[in-house]
């Protein structure tokens, strides 16, 4: 699979990467949940008339609390934006559930429970997200001239909207950069 996809396992980075799992493993002990309904359950939600779903993988979804596992170098002190508007499209899918990430790193862990404010939050970030992206998209039914002006979108755009090409869909997956993680709360 790597050497089709002309994926280099044998560079530095990877190396070192693969060096540092036993230590990873060492930290799944703090991984304390109950009552596994499913784990990696692809999700696809159709949100405020996109003409394209939004597409995701629930890592770990127990019967009272959907969890993602996030593997990283460094502990951050607060989980990314993206991370809370990825879990903020789950609880769309599992209302009365607990959205959590487990931040992972090499020598401790950590869990950050969002709260329902964080997540409503992040839901109207992702709906001025979307029409954004509707909006981008009602410039033309071509695919070519909409891949020229995404140059001029992110340039143009005063950092709130970043667009990336998407193969699937041949649309375009956004991710605003704006930063706000007030309602945050750790544990």
């Amino acid at each position: 699979l790597c050497v089709e996809d002309q994926i280099d396992i044998e560079d530095e980075k990877t190396l070192k990467e693969l060096a540092k799992l036993p230590q990873y493993y060492n930290q799944l002990k703090n991984f304390k949940y109950n009552n596994l309904v499913s784990y990696q359950e692809k999700i696809e939600l159709q949100l405020f008339d996109l003409p394209v779903p939004i597409i995701g993988y629930i890592d770990f979804n127990f019967e009272d609390v959907v969890v993602d596992l996030k593997t990283v170098q460094i502990m951050p002190k607060k989980p990314s934006n993206a991370h809370c508007r990825q879990m903020a499209i789950y609880s769309l899918m599992y209302p009365n559930k607990q959205m959590e990430l487990f931040y992972m790193s090499p020598r401790e862990c950590k869990i950050f429970s969002l709260s329902n404010d964080t997540l409503d939050y992040y839901k109207k970030e992702i709906e001025t997200i979307v029409f954004k992206i509707q909006k981008f998209l009602s410039r033309s039914n071509d695919k070519n001239i909409l891949a020229k002006n995404i140059q001029i979108m992110i340039n143009g755009s005063g950092q709130n909207l970043w667009l990336t090409k998407q193969k699937k869909y041949g649309g375009f997956n956004a991710i605003s950069i704006r930063k706000h993680n007030k309602y945050l709360e750790s544990h």
